[in-house]
């Protein structure tokens, strides 16, 4: 058996339960748990600072937004359909649409791992550098061949990526040590781990998750990397910030910390800084914008953006719970949008004496992504369609290019040609005749 690096700290080593006993309460946050690892692992005194301003009432204790508990309800649903507590028809139409193609991919996994195979759905096991603290794997299907391990991703936002994710391979590692010492599994440096991301409401999302093949042992040299930054997380200060936009993008403490504040606009000049106190019209006339103000602002405008949105929004909140806030106040927001009540059959009769096609919406046809994945739902995929089939899609499918974005000179991509350079070429030719 591969031994597993001894990453507790003194604290720690404190006799375990077994494994059998009861464990802690499933409501219990974690603050070093996987899902917060970007935070901790790249800024260590993130969770001091957290816990610090908590305990001043300056982040509330309960800082769970509506999107995080969305995606609480749609890993709620595919997890009783799972355990057979719950239809899948029985999921609301709004979730089912996302839900149904990761249902499908549960049963396909499980059935590319064979007969000898263990499968979990929203299964607590302990991480494998605090064996005392729980963390939730989503969905793994696990033998001594292969490892797969599957998580729902429900935000419309970034994507996400499997490779490397410090979320999964934490899942990944305890997965595997909770394997070896409750159930006696026997994995080699060579066992194979898959590791998947499903994200079916991110815009470009095509039915297909994203996957990172590896290895056990590719694994257990990052999980030693990990130990060690949960130990330094563990011993660090509040004062020992690190901001980045990993780092900061859903830490407790984004919308208040000062030191986060500060980096957005380090290496732009103060003429340019609204952070500061005083800004002199007149001096900003003298300040050229350079190239190194156009990239400062590149790199750091959306992240500068989203600070001031969510500064406005934390402000918001502490004066809508009687914080005062000298200079600032709330208002009425006025009305919303109209709509009909909860009985729409009335309000249809009511409209009866209008044309058809003014009463209802068009229907909408859907997505060539949204075709490929009904096909392949009703074991009719495109790649089993005729030829004829096939060539008559292509025709009818329209696809333009992205307008060119903005992007530093480190993206790996490659730079477009500038329009100047098409153009002089165009006039040389023009010239030869």
């Amino acid at each position: 058996m591969t031994e597993e690096p001894n990453t507790e700290t003194e604290e720690e080593k404190k006799p375990r339960r077994r494994l059998t006993d009861p464990v802690e309460d499933e409501a219990t946050h974690y603050e070093w748990g996987a899902s917060a690892a970007k935070q901790w692992r790249t800024c260590k005194g993130s969770v001091a600072f957290i816990e610090q301003k908590k305990l001043a009432g300056v982040i509330p204790a309960d800082n769970e937004s509506e999107y995080a508990k969305e995606g609480t309800q749609a890993h709620e649903y595919v997890d009783k359909v799972l355990k057979g507590e719950m239809e899948m028809k029985d999921i609301p139409s709004d979730f089912l649409e996302h839900l149904e193609g990761y249902l499908d991919l549960t049963g396909e996994l499980a059935g590319s791992h064979g007969k000898n195979c263990m499968v979990l759905t929203e299964h607590r096991i302990p991480y494998f550098y605090n064996q005392s603290k729980f963390g939730t794997v989503d969905y793994s299907v696990v033998s001594e061949e292969l490892v797969s391990i599957l998580d729902l991703k429900y935000g419309v936002g970034e994507k996400v990526t499997a490779k490397e994710n410090d979320q999964l391979m934490i899942y990944a590692l305890s997965a595997m040590y909770y394997f070896m010492r409750r159930y006696s599994y026997r994995f080699t440096p060579e066992t194979k781990v898959h590791i998947y991301i499903y994200q079916p409401r991110y815009r470009d999302f095509d039915g297909l998750p994203e996957v990172w093949e590896t290895t056990y042992q590719e694994l257990l040299d990052y999980g030693q990397d990990i130990a060690d930054d949960y130990k330094a997380s563990k011993k660090a200060k509040a004062g020992e910030l690190t901001p980045s936009y990993d780092a900061c993008r859903f830490c407790d403490a984004r919308r208040i910390c000062h030191v986060r504040a500060g980096s957005l606009f380090e290496g732009i000049p103060d003429e340019f800084n609204p952070l500061k106190s005083e800004i002199k019209i007149e001096s900003m006339k003298a300040v050229e914008i350079t190239d190194e103000i156009r990239t400062c602002v590149a790199a750091k405008g959306k992240e500068i953006a989203k600070f001031f949105e969510e500064l406005n929004e934390d402000s918001l909140t502490l004066i809508e719970q009687g914080k005062k806030i000298n200079g600032l106040k709330t208002i009425d927001g006025g009305k919303g949008n109209r709509k009909w009540g909860s009985n729409e059959a009335d309000a249809d009769k009511l409209l009866r004496k209008l044309p058809a096609e003014h009463r209802y919406q068009p229907k909408k046809l859907i997505t060539p992504a949204q075709a490929e994945k009904v096909l392949k739902k009703i074991d009719v995929p495109l790649d089993k369609q005729s030829t004829r089939f096939i060539n008559r899609w292509n025709e009818l499918i329209q696809q333009t290019d992205g307008a060119p974005k903005l992007a530093l000179e480190s993206d790996p991509r490659p730079a477009r040609m500038a329009a100047v350079n098409s153009f002089d070429e165009e006039v040389a030719e023009d010239d030869c005749f």
